[in-house]
């Protein structure tokens, strides 16, 4: 690879099933059958035609109600009873030709009835090589943890499902088929990292020459086991939260309030941040807007202490001393806390599962007494107990004793036992390389380029920039320059007007401030005419190569906006002979790598490659870290900058011991960028930073504005999909010179006439038609229901949808396809649901690559 600004620390993904494994049917054998049927059809067709022509001349030549009869049984295909009146007509007397013709009817009818029957036999052979295929799959190890990991209580289904052999199953184990196709096609095809299925490593394109006395990996392929922090939360506070010691010993915050006075009353209003239980992977970020009639008292004590400083039990209660008893002022107190008003000042540094757990222990032998506090030490110990035995499993039977044993220690901890969540979501499991893969020939020099040139692309469609450019206009027109409350006022209103570009591709503000947003919108829209005229004249195409209109585009962007934007991407692709496939264009700055950090820390400590990455992107550019998790596995790890950042208002890592440099997000000042006046911000010694957030979490799920900050220091994703540019139902594969932007696709609607019958057909007759479509209209027989998601209108459709792989030679696939798409989506049409190609990587296992490009503030692309 050339000399390129790139993050060293390159992921692969890559499954242990190969990708055949789920193809149980022969494509040649299935055409075979079909054409040789087709061929038959078509010859009773022609005999089913010649006999109504023959048997009209027969009615108009002497009328015989019979003749009648017969004509009316062939055209309904009735042909048993044409077949016996044939017979009868067959011993009167006739002639040699017309008994010809009666006798080739009679023989391609017999033909038709017994081709009708091989119909039913392909199908029921097909559907027990298929099954037999699936229970050859479910034997494997790891694929009966894997199912274990999904479905914890699968464990008698499955049980019962592996006792016989496939002729022996019952209908209770055939119900199985589903799932275990749908794991199947899952482990085969979808690069998603996932326990010992999707495993993860790291790829060296570079020769690492550096010596530390790190011991090579004995065993390179290991499994990890990492508890829940958002369980782990849940636990600490379910324990805090029963105590009265707690509350009466804690200390508090408020969040951001504000107080209303009136002549009569006074009133507080303020954000609460709450818990959602129903949420297996987040804590505490979900808000919601209240507001309380206080006392005049009460109202100036928490202006006073807004947010910043804390206050106690013993102070909440000197101020209502005049209005209500002490133990009334307690009961108030909880009933703020449970509304969110006053936050205990409790946080973890949490930085791996077992440091959380140590902050858990030390934090409730604080607050509770030693009966609970021992009690909740117990259970601690228990999880990370268990999390060692699953680390250990390699069996279905010692995962479902680990599981039932864990399930009873919860029921024994009656603090906790309230905690919803399914033990498959307290334990999380990832499959890792740990030995690195030497892959030199990763990229050609120019597929980097190019790479290169697609990132400035995106500022024609980047979101966050135009948040970024409208923001500094404003602000530097309004002449704020700190982040007080007219700062957080401007910030959601530019954040409303700058909403809707999420939703489509086609949108532009008006009356907005930024001349800049502007010449993006313009040619942003020019772009997508262009581009839209080329794909429509070439129609029909197999692949067509747009290098040059997102050349021309990207060359057209003004140059001072490139060279104030800093551009960091993630580039997930395959490999397929010499051309990559970008799967997606991502946010960088590590995002999507955080999670594993923790598996490669040798590598990240030590390596001088990586350091001098670190160096050049994140410290010369004065980054500071966000580290807030809230409680989200993907936000977790040890591997943090030296500066850290934190706010006043949100998280709980605040509450932490305050380390040596930590910078205050309210306390940061504003300044615009000299030529296009974007947002930058600085210390109060007029230092120039930015903020990064190494996790995974997307900035919306977040609480507060820190949801909106945190998009102001990334850009370099392709907000939207290539293919979703244009509004075609055939869209050819897309190209830049040898890099895949998107795989062909086509409407699903197209062939919705196809479906119509699925609810009349028998399970055969549908699975024939289908084999039919791809031999008669060579659609190919798998490929992957993908949607197109427009939140233009403002729904939410298709928001959570995945592509859903389809094979049409497998009657297990088609059974689920009926279930999951036909007949799901068959009132709307099949809108916006389209076949998208299986356009793989070379080689018999699925892998995918994670490399990031970056572009630092103040440097052009080229």
């Amino acid at each position: 690879m050339t000399k390129m600004n790139y993050n060293p620390y390159i992921l692969i993904r890559k499954n242990t099933l190969r990708k055949d494994s789920i193809e149980h049917i022969n494509s040649s054998e299935a055409y075979d059958f079909v054409e040789d049927l087709q061929l038959k059809r078509m010859q009773y067709k022609k005999i089913t035609q010649i006999m109504i022509d023959l048997l009209e001349q027969q009615i108009g030549e002497n009328y015989d109600n019979r003749y009648l009869n017969l004509k009316r049984a062939i055209f309904n295909n009735r042909i048993n009873k044409a077949s016996k009146l044939i017979t009868e007509l067959l011993n009167e007397n006739c002639d040699e030709h017309i008994k010809e013709i009666y006798g080739d009817y009679l023989s391609y009818s017999k033909q038709y009835q017994t081709d009708e029957k091989s119909i039913d036999l392909f199908y029921k052979n097909s559907l027990e090589r298929a099954r037999k295929s699936l229970y050859h799959f479910a034997n494997k190890t790891e694929i009966q943890e894997y199912l274990m990991m999904i479905q914890p209580n699968i464990y008698e289904k499955l049980a019962s499902y592996l006792e016989n052999d496939t002729s022996n199953h019952r209908n209770k184990e055939k119900k199985l088929d589903g799932t275990l196709y749908k794991v199947a096609s899952r482990a085969a095809l979808k690069t998603s990292p996932f326990a010992n299925i999707t495993k993860v490593g790291r790829i060296v394109i570079e020769k690492e020459s550096y010596e530390v006395n790190i011991p090579k990996c004995v065993e390179n392929d290991k499994k990890y086991v990492k508890i829940n922090f958002t369980y782990l939360n849940r636990v600490a506070f379910s324990y805090l939260y029963q105590s009265n010691k707690f509350y009466k010993e804690v200390q508090y915050k408020t969040p951001p309030l504000s107080i209303k006075k009136t002549s009569t009353f006074h009133y507080v209003s303020f954000v609460a941040t709450k818990d959602d239980i129903n949420s297996s992977k987040i804590f505490e970020t979900s808000e919601i807007l209240k507001t309380l009639k206080i006392i005049p008292e009460l109202s100036k004590f928490l202006d006073l202490n807004n947010v910043r400083n804390t206050i106690n039990f013993e102070q909440f209660n000197s101020i209502l001393s005049n209005y209500i008893t002490e133990s009334e002022a307690f009961d108030l107190l909880k009933k703020y806390v449970e509304i969110g008003l006053l936050i205990p000042a409790v946080g973890f540094k949490a930085r791996t599962d077992i440091e959380l757990c140590t902050e858990i222990t030390h934090t409730c032998k604080k607050f509770l007494s030693d009966e609970i506090s021992n009690d909740q030490k117990k259970f601690i110990n228990q999880v990370l107990d268990t999390k060692e035995k699953l680390s250990a499993c390699n069996s279905l039977i010692k995962r479902k004793q680990i599981y039932q044993d864990f399930q009873k220690i919860i029921n024994r901890h009656p603090k906790i036992s309230s905690i919803k969540m399914s033990i498959n979501n307290i334990f999380y499991e990832d499959g890792v390389i740990k030995e690195p893969t030497i892959k030199s020939d990763l990229l050609t020099n120019q597929q980097l380029e190019d790479l290169k040139l697609i990132q400035t692309f995106t500022l024609l469609f980047d979101v966050n920039v135009r948040m970024r450019l409208e923001l500094g206009e404003i602000l530097n027109i309004k002449e704020i320059h700190t982040l007080n409350n007219d700062f957080f006022t401007v910030l959601f209103d530019t954040s409303k007007k700058i909403l809707p570009y999420w939703s489509s591709p086609y949108y532009s503000a008006n009356n907005l401030h930024s001349k800049y947003i502007g010449v993006l919108d313009q040619l942003k829209l020019s772009f997508l005419k262009e581009y839209t005229d080329f794909v429509e004249k070439q129609k029909g195409q197999e692949e067509i190569d747009i290098t040059s209109i997102i050349k021309k585009y990207q060359s057209l962007i003004p140059e001072e906006l490139i060279q104030e934007v800093d551009l960091s991407t993630s580039y997930f692709f395959q490999k397929h002979n010499s051309q990559i496939i970008l799967n997606n264009i991502y946010d960088g700055q590590e995002k999507y790598k955080a999670r594993f950090m923790d598996y490669f820390d040798e590598y990240l400590e030590f390596n001088p490659i990586y350091k001098k990455y670190v160096n050049d992107y994140y410290l010369d550019q004065n980054y500071i870290e966000y580290t807030e998790t809230f409680g989200f596995n993907g936000n977790v790890k040890k591997t943090e900058l030296p500066r850290k950042a934190m706010t006043i208002g949100t998280g709980r890592k605040r509450f932490t011991l305050v380390e040596e440099d930590v910078v205050q997000v309210e306390d940061l000042n504003i300044v615009s960028s000299k030529k296009t006046h974007m947002i930058n911000f600085t210390t109060e010694n007029k230092e120039r930073v930015n903020i990064v957030f190494r996790g995974s979490l997307i900035p919306t799920a977040m609480p507060g504005y820190i949801s909106t900050l945190m998009q102001l220091f990334s850009s370099g994703r392709m907000t939207f999909k290539f293919s979703d540019l244009v509004k075609f139902e055939n869209l050819p594969r897309l190209k830049f010179n040898d890099i895949v932007l998107a795989r062909k696709k086509e409407s699903l609607s197209m062939y919705a006439i196809y479906f119509y019958s699925s609810k009349k057909d028998s399970e055969a007759q549908f699975y024939y038609k289908l084999l039919i479509l791809c031999w008669e209209k060579k659609v190919p027989s798998n490929f992957f229901v993908v949607a197109k998601r427009d939140l233009s209108s403002g729904e939410l459709k298709f928001i959570d949808f995945k592509p859903f792989y389809v094979d049409l030679l497998n009657p297990i696939s088609v059974k689920q396809f009926l279930k999951e798409i036909i007949w799901k989506y068959e009132e709307e049409e099949y809108e916006d649901l389209f076949l998208e190609e299986t356009l793989s990587n070379s080689g018999v296992f699925a892998e995918e690559y994670d490399l990031e490009l970056y572009k630092k503030e103040g440097t052009i692309n080229d």
